[in-house]
This record gives structure tokens, C-alpha cells and sequence, in this order.
């Protein structure tokens, strides 16, 4: 098998000829040591180049525009209003925003939403496409409606706005279906293979919402997403930071293809979760970027990866990738370690 076919086999619930490997490169460090370049941000030919040195199935290209991205160390607005801080030391590739464009219901009745159909927008989506011919899968990136709130409001806004103005609330998430359905369209429509849906739902410790508030006013929104994804005859990663453990059959039932990335430090068993729904979804994830990635040996990164495809791998549905990123922490040994152990330990029990 290709790698793209490979990729696309385990996401369909599939057993392909051996476990696919994935992850986020988040490090610098990372395309410096393989590449020996120091990207500004995610460039789609480079991310590819990193991907294949590094033996991964597939990679990541979101759609441009949806976060904050410099080079510069400072504080900047991106084109939805949102302001962030860059921080060089620890943020790449995406900053973390510190002011929000949306205060009031009245701002938001003003707000003019930035144009989805900017050509440069798919701009990296063909260098990928370009660069992996056809072999690696790629796979289109955008925010779900809680995250485009959070951008367009902030944390503490949300919650006060579900009780204050929930019908404005939900005006956002749908401001937000409707750009980003126009952003798949167009990355389905270029050739990604697959669609990646981001929306953390979760600190480590619990729900950021109330599960009645997610089922009340956003998975409509959400499931309304996912439903124009699967129209499009593409498969749908979910990717969900946090312990989500509450809701996860809320969201497995609004049709995802796989989970992403079962957080083991928020909570998240996925020995227990692939018992439950393994049968329904693949599982994407849960490699320890706590402990083990960043502070084990090689050969402890291979006995990790090796127990992980032994307890999730059973019948296929389990794709290897961290619990986050490969973040610049992680030395390049144990990110070959990562490759090295599912070429030798890679292959589904039954």
C-alpha cells in the first residue's frame, strides 16, 4: 500500500497493510534538524517533505486564516480582529490570542467577516499536493463553531453569552459554519483527501461547558458541520484537546470517521474508549508527550509505541500519533524512534 492508502484504509475503520503514523509538526527544531530550514509557519511542501523524511502516512494543512501566525516576536490583529501575542519561544506555529473583536451583541451586528474565497488561501493545499504526487494523504484543517467563538469572544464571553444572548451565541457559530463550509468545499474541491475539524471542548480536568449546554447550542452547529464534510464523500477527524470523556458519544453520534488526540494527561483511557466505540471510529492518538516523548529513550519511545499498537491496535481503527504534537521538545531520536517501532511492531492483531 501507499502511505495515502494506508492512511485512508485505518480512518474508515479498515486494516491496512500496517498501523499508519501521523503527528502535528509543532517544532522548529523538528523541520530545522530534518530539513535544515526554519520555517516562518505550517508551508504545505515543506510539511510534506518533513512528513515523508520522518515516515509519516499523511500530514496537515489547515486553511489560511483561521489563527494568528508571525514571525515576529509582538503583539498583532489577524483579519477576523483577533489580537494574539507572539511568543518565539514556545507558540510556533500558532499564537495564543489575548483580545477578542467581539465585546457586545452591537459589535457583533457590525462585524464584517473576511472573505473565505481569497485565492491565497489554498495556496499551501497545492504545494502539498504538489510535493506528496499522489502518495502521502493530506488532510484540510479548520476550526469547528465553539473555537471560532472563542476567537471571536473569548472564554469568559462564551459563558456569560450562553445565558446572556445564546440566540447571538449561536449567530456565531453559524457565521462560522458558513465560512468554513465554503473553506471545505474548496480543500475537497483542490484534492485533500480528508478533513480535520479542531475544537477543543475540555480543560485536562473537565468540560469547559456543561454537557446540557453543548447538546442545547452547539452540537446542532457541529453536527450540522460534520454532516457537509461526509456530503462530500471525504472522511471527518475530530480533533478535541481536553477531557471530553461527558460527551464523547454526543460527538462519535454526529458521524466522525476517527477521534484525535485522546489526551492520556486529561484523563482520556483510550483502552477503555476503544472497547466502547472502537468498532464505530478510529482512534488517532495518545502517545505521551508528557514523560516519555520528550525525557525517555529511544528504545522507551519503541516500548510505548509497541504497547500502544499491542492494547488499541486490536482489528485495526488505531492510527499512531502523539497526545498532542511533536513539539520542540521531542528530540529528532525519539521522533525516529516513533517511525522505527511501527515499522517493526506496526501490524493489527485480530
Amino acid at each position: 500500500m501507499t502511505s495515502k492508502e494506508r492512511f485512508l484504509t485505518a480512518l474508515k475503520n479498515g486494516i491496512p497493510d500496517r498501523v499508519p503514523l501521523v503527528d502535528w509538526l509543532f517544532s522548529k527544531r523538528l523541520f530545522k534538524e530534518v530539513l535544515g530550514i526554519n520555517p516562518d509557519s505550517l508551508e504545505g511542501d515543506f510539511s510534506v517533505r518533513c512528513a515523508r523524511k520522518i515516515g509519516h502516512d499523511a500530514t496537515w494543512i489547515p486553511y489560511g486564516g483561521y489563527a494568528g501566525t508571525s514571525d515576529k516576536a509582538g503583539i498583532y490583529v489577524d483579519e477576523w480582529g483577533t489580537t494574539y501575542k507572539k511568543d518565539l519561544s514556545a507558540s510556533w506555529p500558532i499564537d495564543a490570542p489575548i483580545d477578542y473583536p467581539i465585546k457586545t451583541p452591537s459589535d457583533l451586528k457590525k462585524y464584517k467577516l473576511p472573505d473565505p474565497t481569497n485565492k491565497d488561501r489554498l495556496k499551501e493545499h497545492k504545494k502539498a499536493l504538489a510535493e506528496a504526487k499522489g502518495e502521502l494523504a493530506l488532510f484540510g484543517g479548520v476550526p469547528g463553531p465553539f473555537t471560532t467563538a472563542w476567537l471571536m469572544l473569548g472564554y469568559p464571553g462564551i459563558c456569560y453569552w450562553i445565558y446572556d444572548h445564546p440566540k447571538e451565541l449561536q449567530e456565531i457559530f453559524r457565521i462560522s459554519n458558513d465560512f468554513y463550509s465554503e473553506a471545505i468545499r474548496r480543500m475537497v474541491d483542490v484534492g485533500m483527501d480528508a478533513i480535520m475539524i479542531a475544537e477543543d471542548l475540555g480543560f485536562r480536568s473537565g468540560l469547559f461547558l456543561s454537557p446540557d449546554h453543548y447538546r442545547k447550542h452547539l452540537f446542532p452547529y457541529l453536527g450540522e458541520l460534520i454532516h457537509f464534510v461526509k456530503k462530500l464523500n471525504v472522511p471527518v477527524i475530530f480533533h478535541c484537546d481536553g477531557n471530553i470523556n461527558e460527551i464523547i458519544s454526543d460527538i462519535i453520534s454526529l458521524g466522525i470517521n476517527a477521534l484525535n488526540p485522546i489526551e492520556r494527561k486529561a484523563s482520556m483511557d483510550i483502552v477503555e474508549i476503544k472497547e466502547k466505540y472502537g468498532k464505530k471510529i478510529c482512534l488517532i492518538g495518545n502517545l505521551d508527550i508528557v514523560n516519555i516523548l520528550p525525557n525517555g529513550s529511544p528504545q522507551d519511545v519503541k516500548n510505548h509505541v509497541k504497547n500502544l499498537i499491542k492494547t488499541v491496535g486490536k482489528n485495526g481503527g488505531y492510527i499512531v500519533a502523539s497526545e498532542h504534537s511533536l513539539n520542540h521538545q521531542i528530540p529528532l531520536a525519539n521522533i525516529q524512534a516513533i517511525r522505527d517501532a511501527v515499522i517493526q511492531y506496526g501490524y493489527y492483531s485480530t
